[in-house]
């Protein structure tokens, strides 16, 4: 992973100079900056720690994962590209920041890294949970999630919407209705989780071969297997209505699941700085992304309903086939000209 580009940097330097502030920026020999809790704090391991190298081998070097770390480096980099006001400069930025054992497991928000004898506040970085380095399954299955999570956090959607409820289970079901702001976040993470089983067959093999699963595990097993199949797509669930189906977090995993699979690599001229950072194979991700930075009212009314007309709306050579998808996952009788929120 390269430092990020000297011009970009040049630019958002400027941009803050002039908005009269100025972020600070972690060096890293690495693209990612570690970090450990000491007395409650989180602290950045120096880049010469060996969990460095072996958070490389057991983690990044999963080709899903790393396309995933690639991607935050990438939206960032965009952000800073096209000048784009942003709530998380700090984290903008710099590279990500994994805190290996923290307390909250997924998007830790607005934390203070002790960075030598500097504090650093970094509004979005990535917690792996207590335990994570004792066991790296876990770790994968965490980085996975939370960066999933905070991607879509960077590019202004707030996943405290999918947050469990005190009292609930510790993740949300993929096979119920719940809200549609839960729906959208959870079913783009079962969405990538469901990305990585096909590219890492291993993963559903090790799974399947469990003959006890926890809760957990039989959950994942599901965004492994039955989103891929579509077993939440419409076909499948016809006694449920439309609304219910963008409700239901499978659903939308398969919305998003074959919307990545479908989508052209083509862009407005007009959004070229947005796309100009991204790999090639990652074009179709961050169209996605974009469509959610443009979502409207994205706090009040956000659903899968407003992420397609968002969407349709940014790439507009592509709103027919979008609602086409959306109809053959959720159902017939999707809005075309409806309002977001209305």
């Amino acid at each position: 992973m390269q430092p990020k580009g000297a011009i970009v940097i040049l630019s958002l330097c400027i941009a803050l100079v002039l908005a009269g502030c100025l972020p600070s920026t972690i060096q890293s020999e690495h693209g990612f900056v570690l970090a450990r809790m000491q007395d409650g704090v989180p602290v950045r391991l120096p880049d010469d720690d060996p969990l460095y190298a072996q958070f490389q081998a057991e983690v990044l070097d999963d080709p899903h994962l790393g396309d995933l770390h690639r991607l935050f480096e990438d939206t960032t980099e965009s952000f800073i590209a096209t000048n784009t006001p942003h709530a998380a400069p700090q984290t903008v930025a710099n590279h990500l920041v994994i805190v290996l054992d923290s307390e909250q497991v997924g998007v830790l928000r607005d934390i203070t890294l002790r960075v030598s004898e500097t504090n650093v506040p970094i509004e979005l970085a990535v917690g792996l949970g207590p335990g994570a380095t004792d066991d790296w399954t876990l770790a994968r299955q965490q980085f996975e999630s939370g960066v999933a999570r905070l991607l879509l956090d960077l590019v202004g959607w707030d996943t405290r919407h999918a947050d469990a409820e005190p009292g609930s289970l510790p993740y949300t079901p993929i096979s119920e209705p719940t809200t549609p702001a839960r729906a959208l976040t959870v079913g783009f993470e079962a969405a990538m989780q469901a990305i990585h089983a096909q590219r890492t067959p291993d993963l559903l093999t090790a799974l399947s071969s469990n003959d006890i699963r926890t809760p957990q595990e039989q959950e994942l097993l599901l965004r492994y297997k039955a989103v891929p199949a579509g077993e939440y797509g419409a076909a499948a669930n016809g006694s449920r209505s439309p609304e219910e189906m963008q409700r239901t977090p499978g659903a939308v995993a398969t919305f998003f699941y074959r919307l990545l699979q479908t989508m052209n690599h083509f862009y407005c001229q007009r959004d070229m700085l947005w796309f100009v950072n991204y790999e090639p194979e990652d074009i179709p991700y961050a169209k996605i992304l974009l469509a959610v930075n443009r979502m409207p009212h994205r706090e009040q009314a956000a659903s899968v309903e407003t992420f397609i007309l968002a969407y349709g709306e940014t790439f507009p050579t592509e709103r027919a086939a979008v609602m086409e998808l959306a109809e053959q996952v959720f159902g017939p009788n999707q809005p075309d000209d409806a309002t977001p929120g209305g």
